[in-house]
């Protein structure tokens, strides 16, 4: 073995260190020979989980000695799914469950006031959820949450659906395509606040007049037309015009996701196939489609179902798409900006929305 006299000087000084305390070589190699004969069996397991250190939700391959956490190192089986490596906040994770001041109970800020120089007065409360969500879930709202991981909202749903990472896509579509299937889609929202009955060409491109307005097939004229009073737009149709043949934005939507069937979202995505047919006819039925009701003397429409997401389902490769398909689904059921749907516009500016909305209604929307 090369030495070189800076390793010689520190290996002669730590021996001559050792013999100064009169131990000798014979006495060190017969003590580490004790310690690894008395080392006791340590069993070792791997268990994949996912990071909640912050909103990217990394896939974690965790390692435990005698169901102790040691390590915990990135899921490399995940990484298409999930960051490929994890940050050092991450990695530091293990110390979370034996820090001995770690928070160990819900806490309330009672003090009003804030400011850097202000005790926040925390105070212990239950695990329940707040108020608002346990009011609502007690007057009859059911949350059903859908993920991979059982989080601490998961654990206080109705219904927990673990669904395979970055499959989110197939579950809403083939949702979709079961309320077609059923007609239960709001078809008066559809043709009034969206493009679904725009008629487009083998290109992509809608179908538009000399002015540039984009064409709807009306079922009184049974011509393409622009979309004014007195026009019927149809919502599912194909038509040759001028010899080149033509579909609504609907038609084109519900053509494409024929082959998610419920059997299909099962095998890819991990979800029953009995439970997204179930899912579709709950939302298609607790939507109320047609129902409106009254506010401040306004008749709004009443759509009593949502879907929300967090960077869980959006944060990942393709994300946009996979929430425009929640979108999607939503629009079906009607419940963009209608009471108890889902709000796309900040709550300070209800007088412009209500005004928004009273402007684009049809005579016959209700």
């Amino acid at each position: 073995m090369d030495m070189n006299r800076r390793d010689f000087l520190r290996t002669s000084t730590t021996l001559g260190a050792v013999a100064s305390l009169g131990i000798t070589l014979p006495l060190i190699a017969h003590a580490a020979i004790r310690a690894r004969d008395n080392v006791p069996n340590i069993s070792t397991r791997h268990v994949k989980s996912t990071c909640a250190h912050c909103v990217n939700f990394c896939g974690i391959n965790i390692k435990l000695e005698n169901n102790v956490i040691c390590a915990i190192y990135p899921d490399p089986a995940r990484a298409p799914y999930y960051n490929v490596g994890i940050c050092p906040k991450g990695v530091s994770g293990l110390f979370n469950p034996y820090d001995p001041y770690r928070i160990k109970t819900p806490l309330k800020r009672t003090n009003p006031k804030k400011d850097l120089g202000e005790d926040p007065r925390w105070v212990a409360i239950s695990w329940d959820l707040d108020h608002a969500t346990t009011d609502a879930m007690e007057r009859g709202m059911k949350m059903v949450v859908i993920e991979p991981r059982l989080s601490h909202t998961a654990a206080k749903a109705d219904e927990w659906l673990p669904i395979r990472p970055g499959k989110d896509v197939l579950l809403l579509l083939g949702m979709a395509k079961q309320l077609i299937d059923a007609d239960m889609i709001d078809r008066p929202f559809l043709t009034g606040y969206t493009n679904a009955p725009c008629l487009v060409g083998a290109d992509g491109h809608f179908l538009r007049n000399a002015e540039g307005t984009p064409l709807v097939w009306d079922r009184n004229s049974q011509s393409a037309r622009p979309f004014s009073v007195g026009v019927q737009p149809e919502l599912q149709t194909r038509q040759t015009i001028e010899g080149a043949t033509y579909r609504t934005a609907f038609q084109i939507f519900a053509d494409s996701i024929k082959g998610i069937t419920p059997d299909y979202v099962e095998k890819n995505a991990g979800i029953p196939a009995d439970k997204v047919t179930s899912l579709a006819q709950e939302l298609g039925k607790q939507a109320r489609i047609g129902a409106t009701v009254v506010v401040d003397g306004q008749r709004l429409r009443y759509r009593p179902v949502a879907i929300h997401t967090f960077r869980g389902l959006a944060a990942k490769q393709f994300g946009m798409q996979s929430w425009r398909a929640g979108l999607i689904l939503q629009m079906l059921l009607g419940n963009i900006d209608a009471v108890g749907g889902i709000n796309l516009h900040s709550v300070y500016k209800k007088t412009a929305l209500s005004a928004t909305c009273q402007s684009r209604v049809s005579p016959d929307a209700d």
